[in-house]
């Protein structure tokens, strides 16, 4: 693998927690990278954390219908690094989900989205996200967990940085800063695509780590453009 991670890897073992009907049971997901696709002026990522505050699952739990239950199946805050894989445990619970939703939040001194890397220019890139973060996304179709099964959540730097114009960014010293002070126009154009940004696929074997047919499998769920 490559310095310059191109998608960013959540694998989440995902179940519901708030009613006792459904069937609760306990997994381990990795939290890893993918190597770049080499497209000009998109940024090599040397280092980089994201504040995640919160997981949510909406659908019906085992025997129901309806996309009316809300649970959360996690509850931060939690610094996740970006560069090297980690592991998240969740409690999951059977039943047939419609969303997924995800909360990152500003951890302490710490931004909700902090990346450091370079551009194929040479130029450095340093941005910080402040402001608080919230996706949800919806499922292609209704999607059944049953025990022992999991999913895993891909963000894709390429879509995330899609509408920030790095190539045009203006350099200070040769370094591309973004932050809502700085350059207010392209922190929220990263900020608003969180959501077209992430996706989730199955994991397939249950093990908690992402392989590469799992992250190129059949999407589950996504965000709106």
């Amino acid at each position: 693998m490559s310095s310059f991670q191109r998608i960013l890897i959540l694998p989440f073992l995902l179940a519901c927690v708030g009613t006792e009907t459904g069937n609760p049971y306990e997994g381990d997901g990795a939290f890893g990278t993918e190597s770049p696709m080499g497209i000009a002026p998109e940024p090599i990522l040397e280092a980089g954390v994201i504040g995640l505050d919160a997981i949510t699952l909406t659908g019906a739990d085992v025997g129901e219908t309806g996309c009316d239950t809300v649970a959360t199946i996690f509850e931060g805050p939690r610094v996740v690094g970006l560069t090297d894989p980690e592991r998240l445990t969740m409690t999951l619970r059977e039943g047939t989900w419609c969303e997924v939703g995800l909360s990152f939040t500003a951890i302490g001194a710490t931004p909700t989205l902090s990346v450091s890397g370079s551009l194929i220019d040479g130029s450095s890139l340093e941005v910080q996200l402040w402001e608080g973060v919230d996706v949800q996304l919806v499922a292609t179709e209704p999607f059944a967990l049953s025990e022992g099964e999991g999913i895993h959540l891909v963000l894709d730097i390429d879509r995330l940085f899609a509408t920030a114009s790095l190539g045009t960014a203006p350099r200070e010293g040769g370094t591309v800063v973004i932050d809502e002070t700085t350059d207010p126009e392209r922190a929220a154009a990263i900020a608003a695509s969180f959501p077209p940004a992430l996706r989730v696929v199955r994991d397939l074997n249950g093990d908690g780590v992402l392989d590469p047919e799992e992250r190129d499998g059949p999407v589950l769920a996504t965000g709106a453009e």
